[in-house]
């Protein structure tokens, strides 16, 4: 007689259940969600790296110059160097008279004029005509009067500032010095006697001339004066503003007698004289 097979007890650890075939439809919102998760991990790196706005940028403008009438005077300069090249709505600019701000900030933009507040205005020209802020292009400030120092400030879309260029119109720009050697014949004295109004020290610039012409000092703002770089400092009190009773200092050892100063400002030479 044949016996039937009894079934063998199970012994050790359950066998897994085989996971369910996904359907064509699981797969596929599977993907998408992956999908999504990506692109959102994604932006958020570009927002944190700042790649939506770029990367603040070094920039640089040439020397002012002034002019126009006295109902319409004008500024202009351009851009000299730039790190980057972005687009002028990536920029904002302001502007200010005697240091008080004559408007709001307002939003670069290139071939069009821009009311920088009360009658004053700015035009951009875009040299390469791509849109961008570059070197080459054209800056110009009209709508100018009267006898005043002027800031003009491009900023960072944040706010914060790349570049500045000042300048004054008027002619009452002017600059007294007298020159002294200090008590124990290390330094000239250069002491300020006199100074137009809206100076500062970091448009007012320090020029030195060797006898022979040639250039012992290269053009230099008042605030970036540095005994270790220079052989110069500015003794001020502490904030921006040039003043009666403020020294500029030049040691002797750099400096010799006959040397000749020059003192001006990006449009202005307010003072020439020889160390002696």
């Amino acid at each position: 007689m044949t016996l039937a097979a009894q079934p063998q007890k199970q012994t050790g650890m359950p066998q897994p259940i085989p996971p369910m075939p996904l359907g064509g439809g699981l797969k596929v919102a599977i993907a998408l969600v992956l999908v999504v998760a990506i692109v959102v991990a994604v932006v958020a790196v570009a927002l944190i790296a700042g790649w939506f706005g770029g990367s603040k940028p070094a920039i640089s403008f040439s020397g002012s110059v002034v002019g126009g009438s006295s109902q319409n005077l004008t500024a202009t300069w351009t851009v000299s160097s730039a790190s980057q090249s972005h687009p002028f709505s990536s920029y904002k600019v302001s502007m200010s008279k005697d240091q008080a701000s004559i408007g709001s900030a307002q939003t670069l933009a290139g071939n069009r004029i821009l009311s920088l507040g009360g009658s004053v205005y700015l035009i951009v020209q875009d040299a390469e005509a791509d849109g961008k802020l570059t070197v080459g292009d054209a800056v110009m400030v009209y709508g100018m009067t009267g006898s005043h120092s002027w800031a003009f400030k491009l900023l960072w879309n944040d706010g914060s500032e790349i570049t500045a260029k000042t300048w004054m119109t008027g002619s009452s720009i002017s600059m007294g010095i007298n020159i002294s050697r200090s008590a124990d014949g290390t330094n000239w004295i250069l002491a300020i006697s006199s100074a137009s109004s809206g100076l500062t020290t970091s448009g007012t610039y320090l020029t030195v001339f060797k006898p022979d012409g040639s250039t012992n000092l290269t053009k230099t703002a008042f605030a970036s004066l540095s005994y270790a770089t220079h052989g110069a400092q500015y003794a001020g009190d502490g904030d921006m503003t040039v003043e009666v009773g403020e020294r500029v200092l030049l040691h002797t050892s750099w400096y010799s007698s006959g040397c000749t100063v020059q003192i001006s400002t990006d449009t202005h030479i307010l003072y020439n004289g020889v160390l002696s």
